[in-house]
């Protein structure tokens, strides 16, 4: 691939010796070898160096969240060029909760953006956190905290047939807009398993288009991570989810099993990504395609009301904001190397130096803050991205003037008025 080609963050992972499983809470050091694949180089110092950290993802696809004194993130030695390599010792600190979880090793450019953003999707491991020889001290209170809302499937990600060299690209859960309806036009009993191999052989795809599939009996499967842009319905891909059943719905629609567990797995996706049941659609309704059966008009109506009531159940409400680690995030749009908030960053530099809020451009950071200020309008951090740090149980405000001078105005009159926050108390 030539240098203009290369997309500027990317990162091979040569080697790396991180283990199969871990005692919780613990810190380990584990040895790793990056190329950087890139064409940006990866600098050492300066106010925005480049660092390897790392992201921990729970059963649920939910990420953890780690105090920020045991976020780790190793330096560089040196400024590593595009293609070449380092060697680096880095301190991996495991959740406090034993359980199987997704570690991902994913390079930082600090300030700016994590590489997983930019579509590199670093070095994902699954990895099964064990009780810890030293039992943790409980908490004081007898009733159990809210747990944030997760997805109820079966991982299978990391089982099914993929390409040898084929890659999906990546995004973040802030570019998912929708989730699209499919069904496999098959008999009932087609394995997942079966799905992959055939598209991964006879259609020459990366892997598996569809990130969840469903079965007759109810069962739902995790075939794709939501962070996976796959090839389930062309150009719509890039900003949905694809949710297939098994099975085909041309003369009849989904029997109850079927039907009630799609509606459970949409309620939570809607919920975790800050959806509406509006954004929930057929194929058939984007492309001209008999997915998910001519029967879609009929079950549609069924799907969406169970899901919505399943939505407005107590469980799925925000996660409480009280064991947040970040007490004010700003939050800047960034969609490239030539293309983020340079202009709304320059603007705010005297609320900065009144306030001292964390700034950043990420917004799984972001959803560890009790506070977040979004900086711009939706073309930049889109109105999605709103709702889901809501769910993450943040108050959100969004300072957003008519143009870039405008904002500016409005951020350095809360500046000199002593005033954080425009609307939230």
């Amino acid at each position: 691939m030539s240098d203009a080609n290369k997309p500027g963050y990317l990162a091979k992972y040569v080697s790396h010796t991180t283990p199969s499983s871990m005692p919780a809470g613990e810190t380990i050091e584990v040895q790793l070898r990056l190329q950087n694949a890139g064409s940006f180089p990866w600098l050492r110092g300066g106010e925005r160096p480049f660092r390897l950290g790392y992201q921990w993802y729970d059963a649920n696809n939910q990420m953890v969240q780690l105090a920020p004194s045991l976020d780790f993130r190793a330096a560089l030695p040196r400024t590593i060029a595009p293609d070449g390599t380092v060697d680096l010792t880095a301190q991996l600190h495991s959740p406090d909760t034993p359980g199987n979880y997704r570690l991902r090793w994913d390079m930082i450019h600090e300030l700016v953006t994590w590489f997983s953003s930019q579509g590199d999707p670093g070095l994902v491991l699954p990895l099964t956190v064990t009780a810890s020889a030293t039992p943790t001290q409980p908490p004081p209170s007898s009733e159990a905290p809210a747990q944030p809302v997760g997805i109820s499937a079966q991982d299978v990600v990391d089982s099914l047939a993929q390409h040898p060299t084929r890659r999906y690209p990546m995004r973040t859960h802030a570019d998912i807009r929708r989730l699209v309806i499919h069904h496999t036009a098959t008999p009932a009993n087609i394995s997942v398993q079966r799905i992959a191999d055939f598209q991964v052989k006879q259609r020459d795809l990366p892997g598996i288009s569809y990130h969840f599939c469903v079965t007759a009996e109810g069962e739902v499967f995790q075939t794709q991570y939501l962070e996976t842009v796959s090839a389930h319905a062309g150009p719509h891909s890039v900003d949905s989810v694809g949710i297939c059943l098994i099975g085909n719905f041309t003369s009849s629609p989904p029997l109850k099993p079927q039907l009630d567990a799609t509606a459970r797995l949409v309620a939570q996706l809607l919920v975790m990504l800050g959806l509406t049941p509006e954004a929930v659609v057929g194929y058939s309704e984007l492309v001209v395609t008999q997915s998910p059966g001519a029967t879609w008009s009929q079950w549609k109506p069924t799907l969406l009301a169970e899901a919505t009531r399943l939505m407005q159940s107590p469980n799925a409400g925000p996660r409480p904001a009280d064991d947040k680690p970040i007490e004010h995030y700003l939050l800047f749009w960034y969609h490239g190397p030539n293309t983020w908030a340079e202009w709304d960053l320059q603007g705010a530099f005297e609320y900065i130096a009144r306030f001292k809020p964390v700034v950043g451009f990420d917004l799984e950071e972001a959803k560890s803050a009790k506070y977040v200020t979004i900086v711009g309008g939706t073309a930049g951090v889109p109105a999605t991205a709103e709702r889901i740090l809501q769910r993450a149980g943040c108050q959100v405000e969004r300072i957003d003037g008519q143009n870039e001078a405008e904002t500016r105005r409005i951020m350095e009159q809360l500046a000199a008025e002593g005033k954080r926050f425009a609307t939230l108390e």
